[in-house]
């Protein structure tokens, strides 16, 4: 999945769309879209925003991210990096698309 994919899908899962002029957010506010993937603040306010869709599996997605030991530790989920966290989002949401 492409990073720019990656960007779009998660904007879309929190309220983001694209219309003729660009992207609109939730707030009905144009505006260009987070940087998903590199931000951390902007990754955690998509968490946020999808925290009851999330809860259940997302802490698994981050470890398989993350190629962390099974179980997971509490460091992999503090230091997971903004992608790590992207690819774990798409995968809880059932939107992640594998590279071909």
């Amino acid at each position: 999945m492409s990073p720019e994919a990656q960007r779009i899908a998660i904007a879309e899962a929190c309220g983001w769309r694209c219309t003729n002029e660009g992207w609109v957010n939730a707030d009905n506010t144009e505006d260009c879209l987070p940087d998903f993937l590199n931000d951390l603040n902007a990754i955690h306010e998509a968490e946020a925003h999808n925290i009851k869709q999330l809860q259940n599996s997302y802490g698994l997605a981050i470890c398989e991210a993350c190629d962390a030991e099974k179980p997971c530790s509490g460091w992999d989920y503090l230091h997971a990096t903004a992608a790590q966290r992207a690819e774990a989002f798409l995968k809880t949401i059932g939107k992640w698309e594998e590279p071909k």
